[in-house]
């Protein structure tokens, strides 16, 4: 028979797999005495009909758009863990994907290839939703978030309803796979997502930044670059251009390698050693994308880490080990990073490696120094945003914060302020901003207690990957990264869903 690349154990096997529809059950179906596979023939005719139609007619970026959205649905049907994982994979290979297809076929004006990921988070949320059971705190607040975040859709201080359903795909999209990970998000689906797409894609990431850095980019990419560089300004490293790999921006390739540094620095913990090649190569790209606050995560996450490696419960002596441990880290890199800080201020002639590591030890080794670094000027945009949450407690809107309300005619004095419970005060207002806080206070307590019900194998990872990823859990722009990390949360509750149904067995 024929075997699916992520297809779950049987249920006699594991107790956490998640029940799939079998060719068997699907085909015994019938539908008023018509053969199933007769509708699959003739769905299959009419959607190639259709393809072909807009291939002349020439929408082929809507034909790619609807061929991967298909492929995935196909694989829902039979699979639907399996359907997740590999949306997963295709989000974060989205940038060369779009690159590619641009090249190809020309620039759209909107890019089709965006929805495909919200599309299936839609598709496989919707149903959860539906007959969804609230016995958690966790996800009670999450179906508020999700309630406060569609009515702001149709707020008019965000510049238009174009913007509140363009923000929709950047908070709600992400929002909605943390009821994907509720319903599916078992211990064996959630290793499956780490050791078979995360840490790998990260590996292939960092490789293909190394070549961006040393040889150059693929004509495709080079392409973008062209049209991206001249709005997209933290492109620019000096009179380089920062490394991407296949993501769809700089910042979001940086976080897909710092998300697999501490990954395999947690797996290393949890008794895969093997995994531990990867951390030099995955920071060393972290530091030649000139990734600083990435590099300052990781050391709170190492710290976290070391601390919890034996799955202790959290406590006042914990806390401070962490915060001691980071600080420590803090300075021994600020340290070793004033050694490195070039004397020269001029990077007109130098090479990407060389604007890089410049522009990495000038920000470290002044961090509060606005000539080399941009944290103070962080710090005023994230207060700025609780502020706002404080004066406009309604909110802006959803698509305040995203580059949607440049590009659709928002008030332009408002945006990002780059950190994400920031901008849910602007977007979502007072209360949207305060619930946000919540379920992240929330679900970093509950990532403790995950790690005492599973093995630290699957565990340890997860938290260090959510501890790595503070303040950009749910950054617009982000597809990939948001949506994991919201996967993984809602598998907190699929845990703890299951261990109250053994309990009450027991009983």
């Amino acid at each position: 028979m024929f075997s699916w690349p992520f297809q779950e154990t049987s249920l006699h096997q594991n107790k956490y797999a998640v029940p799939m529809i079998t060719r068997t059950s699907f085909t015994e179906a019938q539908w008023r005495g018509i053969q199933p596979e007769y509708v699959m023939w003739i769905t299959g005719l009419i959607s190639a009909s259709l393809l072909w139609l807009l291939v002349l007619a020439g929408q082929l970026n809507l034909v790619c758009a609807l061929i991967l959205a298909g492929a995935l649905l196909l694989v829902s049907f039979r699979d639907k863990a399996s359907a997740t994982l590999l949306t997963f994979a295709y989000l974060f290979l989205m940038g060369d994907v779009r690159r590619i297809v641009a090249v190809a076929f020309g620039q759209p004006a909107q890019d089709l290839l965006l929805l495909v990921g919200p599309l299936m988070a839609f598709v496989l949320a919707f149903p959860v939703l539906l007959k969804v059971r609230l016995r958690d705190n966790l996800s009670k607040a999450m179906l508020l978030l999700l309630v406060i975040m569609a009515l702001q859709i149709f707020n008019p201080k965000q510049g238009g309803l174009a913007v509140g359903l363009s923000g929709a795909i950047f908070y709600i999209a992400p929002v909605l796979w943390f009821w994907v990970g509720r319903h599916l998000g078992s211990p064996d689906v959630v290793e499956k997502l780490l050791y078979r797409v995360i840490f790998p894609l990260a590996l292939l990431a960092a490789l293909l930044g190394f070549g961006q850095t040393f040889l150059g980019f693929l004509p495709y990419q080079q392409a973008w670059i062209d049209v991206a560089a001249k709005n997209y300004q933290a492109l620019h490293l000096g009179a380089s251009i920062r490394p991407f790999g296949f993501s769809v921006s700089a910042a979001e390739y940086v976080v897909l390698l710092m998300f697999g540094a501490v990954g395999v620095a947690a797996a290393y913990f949890g008794g895969r050693g093997k995994w531990t090649i990867l951390f030099p190569i995955l920071m060393m790209g972290v530091v030649l994308a000139s990734g600083r606050a990435a590099i300052i995560h990781s050391i709170l996450t190492l710290a976290f880490i070391w601390t919890f490696r034996r799955s202790q419960r959290p406590g006042i002596s914990a806390i401070v080990r962490v915060l001691v441990l980071s600080i420590g880290g803090a300075v021994l890199v600020t340290t070793i990073a004033s050694h490195f800080v070039p004397k020269s201020e001029s990077t007109g002639n130098q090479s990407t490696v060389n604007n890089a590591l410049a522009h990495q030890a000038g920000g470290l080794a002044h961090p509060f120094d606005p000539k080399y670094s941009t944290a103070a000027l962080h710090g005023s945009m994230v207060w700025s945003g609780l502020l706002e949450g404080i004066s406009y407690p309604l909110g802006h809107g959803l698509g305040a914060t995203t580059e949607a309300a440049a590009k659709f005619g928002s008030d332009p004095s408002e945006g990002s302020s780059e950190v994400d419970f920031s901008d849910m005060f602007i977007s979502l207002g007072l209360i949207g901003g305060v619930l946000y806080l919540y379920i992240v206070s929330a679900a970093m307590l509950q990532s403790l207690t995950y790690l005492r019900e599973v093995p630290r194998t699957i565990g340890l990872p997860v938290a260090a990957i959510l501890v790595s990823a503070l303040g950009s859990w749910l950054i617009g722009g982000q597809y990939s990264t948001s949506s994991v990390i919201l996967f993984l949360v809602g598998a907190f509750s699929y845990t703890e869903d299951r261990m109250r149904l053994e309990e009450a067995d027991l009983i």
